[in-house]
């Protein structure tokens, strides 16, 4: 299961190293003729591996990537890393998946479990906290409805610290691509099933022939519609 997401980490640190100069504190190079400037940062400069799963900046103005050696803070010149050893409540250092929700609580899906940020403060979220996934998929968030999927084919809905998993939809159950629409409503799509949680069961849509025939991925729009 990782060696697909290592093959799209690559291209995660090549986007996060041309968008990230109007951070950094440190002097730019003599601009050339572009309007743009790339630069890369890699092992040498504190990265704890050459590639990243994932990316989101929170309001303080911290890039935060996932990486297979640990989860990383680059604030535009120092990497910082964050793994079991100095925050015992990562359940792995291999970071699969990243989430900044719109309260500022940083979501991190791990290869072993799942674990939120909230401040300066960590919660692990295991069965406890109604985590019985593998690793998330995908994130999805609107009006406050916070969908996750996981690898192994379940979909949860946070309700404040805790997770709803909401019963298996029909399909493949091999991972569902999750999204929230404008109205709070959770959908997924997957190989034989493409619909949305009604508040008591799966119903599928008029458009599910269409959608998973070949099914491949699903997501948001900037309109906030969804893109399958």
């Amino acid at each position: 299961m990782a060696e697909p997401l290592r093959r799209a980490a690559a291209f995660l640190l090549l986007i996060a190293s041309a968008t990230i100069y109007p951070l950094l504190a440190r002097p730019l190079p003599v601009p050339g003729d572009s309007e743009y400037l790339i630069d890369a940062w890699e092992t040498d400069d504190g990265m704890p591996e050459n590639s990243a799963t994932a990316m989101v900046q929170t309001p303080d103005g911290y890039l935060w990537f996932g990486t297979f050696n640990g989860l990383v803070r680059f604030d535009g010149i120092k990497f910082t890393v964050f793994d079991p050893s100095n925050t015992p409540e990562l359940p792995s250092a291999g970071i699969v998946n990243l989430h900044l929700d719109v309260s500022g609580r940083l979501w991190v899906s791990t290869m072993n479990g799942l674990a939120v940020r909230v401040g300066s403060k960590w919660v692990r979220y295991g069965p406890e906290r109604g985590w019985t996934g593998n690793f998330v998929r995908t994130f999805s968030e609107h009006g406050g409805v916070i969908c996750l999927t996981s690898f192994d084919g379940k979909v949860f809905r946070a309700d404040n610290d805790r997770l709803m998993q909401l019963p298996m939809p029909p399909g493949e159950n091999s991972g569902y691509a999750g999204h929230v629409d404008r109205t709070g409503r959770i959908w997924v799509a997957q190989n034989g099933f493409f619909g949305s949680w009604d508040g008591q069961r799966w119903a599928t849509s008029a458009l599910a022939g269409l959608v998973t025939n070949r099914f491949n991925w699903a997501g948001q729009a900037r309109d906030g519609s969804l893109l399958v």
